[in-house]
């Protein structure tokens, strides 16, 4: 907190007093607001990028490694699928935007001819309807090369498991080559930009961070005796939290301590399963003492660390939807014990 927002009043009384009594310690408490932060569906749900990667060895192509071959033209139709699980904690996510990234690695002695296409689909089969994204390579890869290509696309559902297929595979082959046992690799990365809702598994657990600027400052003629943190919470997230913060070095790297001891916890808001939309909220005070070796050591730490451990544990039913409007809003307050010394 700034010197002149949180101390102007108190030195303004302290210089009054002074100027009636010497030798003085006066041990005043002042409240004040340290930090706002808001957390929505996308901040406490499992929707970092993710990223499902085919890998293609030469021997699905028919062709061994480590040895001379000569490669006629190829048409493949397709080959696949290969499953990944690119999330345990939801069903599925309904996308208004998001980014999608589409990367080749080609190790072959070989060019991955233009007209290959990725295909992520829903499920294990080969219909138009199951087909999540698509991308068709328009010039050829050469021997050794890498491709990559970021497209936009909308109004999709991405569920937790993905099925990658390779169709329409082609090379204008070469003669006298040789594979190593390196596999091509074909990858898909998704990049969440906006959501509609997201079903969240039910008995699941996430940890989410936040790094946030919380520093406390004094005036020189004053120190932090002891305090106790307010902490506000408004949560439409029909998710359970147990949070704590922690005292980060000066590089932000290494936990030096913990705030308190334990950790806050805070019970979930109800949903419309089918919307996400919110139906009811939980709000919570949680008031925690603080010692002086604490604030001495926020005084001189870096950042503070959140840690969120978000979780549906116990929920009814095997999912909860939560909406895009939906989040949780942290306001902490100190109120804090100053001890004034006059000469």
């Amino acid at each position: 907190m700034k010197k002149n927002n949180i101390f102007l009043l108190v030195l303004s009384l302290a210089l009054f007093l002074v100027s009636c009594q010497k030798d003085l310690d006066w041990t005043p408490s002042v409240l004040g607001p340290i930090v706002y932060t808001k957390a929505n569906v996308k901040d406490l749900s499992d929707l970092k990028d993710k990223r499902a990667t085919y890998y293609l060895p030469s021997f699905d192509l028919g062709f061994p490694e480590n040895v001379p071959v000569t490669v006629p033209p190829l048409y493949i139709e397709r080959l696949g699928p290969q499953t990944i699980n690119i999330s345990d904690y939801f069903i599925d996510v309904t996308i208004d935007t998001a980014n999608i990234t589409t990367s080749i690695s080609n190790p072959f002695p070989i060019p991955i001819g233009a007209g290959t296409k990725v295909v992520m689909r829903d499920a294990e089969d080969t219909t138009q309807s199951s087909v999540i994204y698509d991308f068709m390579i328009d010039e050829d890869i050469p021997a050794g090369g890498q491709f990559s290509s970021i497209t936009i696309f909308e109004n999709s559902v991405v569920t937790s498991t993905v099925y990658l297929y390779l169709e329409d595979f082609q090379s204008p082959g070469d003669t006298n080559v040789i594979f190593t046992s390196e596999p091509a690799e074909f990858s898909m990365e998704i990049g969440f930009l906006s959501i509609e809702n997201i079903r969240i598994l039910t008995d699941q657990e996430l940890k989410v961070e936040q790094t946030m600027n919380m520093s406390l400052s004094n005036s020189s003629d004053s120190t932090l005796e002891s305090g106790m943190l307010h902490i506000y919470l408004d949560n439409e997230l029909p998710v359970n939290m147990a949070f704590q913060m922690y005292f980060m070095d000066q590089n932000d790297v290494g936990i030096i301590d913990s705030m308190f001891d334990g950790k806050a916890n805070v019970i979930a808001g109800t949903t419309d399963p089918v919307t996400g939309s919110k139906i009811t909220s939980t709000e919570a005070q949680i008031d925690i003492p603080i010692n002086k070796a604490k604030l001495d050591l926020w005084k001189t730490s870096g950042n503070i660390r959140a840690v969120f451990n978000v979780n549906t544990n116990g929920m009814p039913g095997s999912f909860v939807t939560a909406g895009n409007t939906l989040d949780m809003q942290m306001t902490i307050a100190g109120d804090l014990d100053l001890v004034f010394t006059f000469n």
